[in-house]
């Protein structure tokens, strides 16, 4: 038997009473766990291990998956129940998350991604902003995190340059050097990048005209996403 603190960030119903979580640890990654009876009235275990709740579990050890024998809600997102778009970025990182996370390996800036962002989420904020920041610090999480300092083929830093983004090469092309497959790349855009990759994510909002920039350069980022990892994540309710 081990305890754990725990991000639920995925479900699935079995058998009559029973249910499969997915979820998210800081010290053993991601994990699917069992449940046994949770969906029965009288379990005293309902309402502590719901989608996107922060918890402290206590798991045994089991032949397939370990089980869940006791659950403390440390914190819940009701607060976002009534607002969609917001309930839908908290779906696509789980979504996110689970597709992109291995099972069973320590991951604890993850984790830590997981909490920063669920808080922000719930705090306030504009909606494609934080979107824009989950997405760029998972990227950096997983390793893939791209290069805004300087051009990544003649390592010219200019800002009256041109630049374009590249996901084959990882990041800023000046026009000069030219590449095909680049995406032009505003200026201003590359400067809330890097801030997104440097501030916490409940800061992003303080940035001025960031909410539209964030709207605008999205897709490059969905984009760089395609490239590096076959899919754009660009919606939550479906994933998860």
């Amino acid at each position: 038997m081990y305890p754990t603190s725990a991000i639920v960030i995925g479900r699935l119903n079995l058998g009559e009473a029973d249910r499969i979580l997915t979820i998210l640890t800081p010290d053993y990654g991601k994990l699917r766990v069992s449940v046994r009876g949770v969906r029965k009235i009288k379990s005293r275990l309902a309402g502590h291990v719901e989608l996107f709740s922060q918890v402290r579990l206590m798991l045994n050890k089991g032949k397939s998956l370990d089980i869940v024998t006791s659950a403390e809600l440390v914190h819940s997102l009701d607060g976002i129940l009534g607002q969609p778009e917001r309930l839908d970025l908290a779906y696509l990182m789980a979504t996110m998350f689970d597709r992109l996370s291995l099972e069973g390996e320590a991951q604890p800036e993850l984790y830590a991604l997981g909490e920063e962002f669920l808080a922000a989420l719930e705090s306030g904020g504009d909606v494609p902003l934080l979107e824009l920041g989950l997405k760029l610090r998972l990227l950096a999480v997983l390793g893939y995190q791209p290069e805004l300092s300087h051009c990544v083929i003649c390592k010219r830093s200019d800002e009256s340059s041109v630049y374009y983004l590249s996901p084959e090469k990882g990041g800023l092309v000046d026009e000069s050097c030219g590449v095909a497959g680049g995406y032009r790349f505003d200026q201003r855009a590359i400067k809330l990048w890097r801030l997104a990759l440097s501030l916490p994510l409940a800061r992003l909002k303080e940035i001025e005209g960031a909410p539209q920039l964030a709207k605008d350069s999205l897709d490059l980022c969905d984009q760089f996403y395609e490239y590096h990892f076959g899919r754009r994540f660009t919606g939550g309710l479906s994933g998860v």
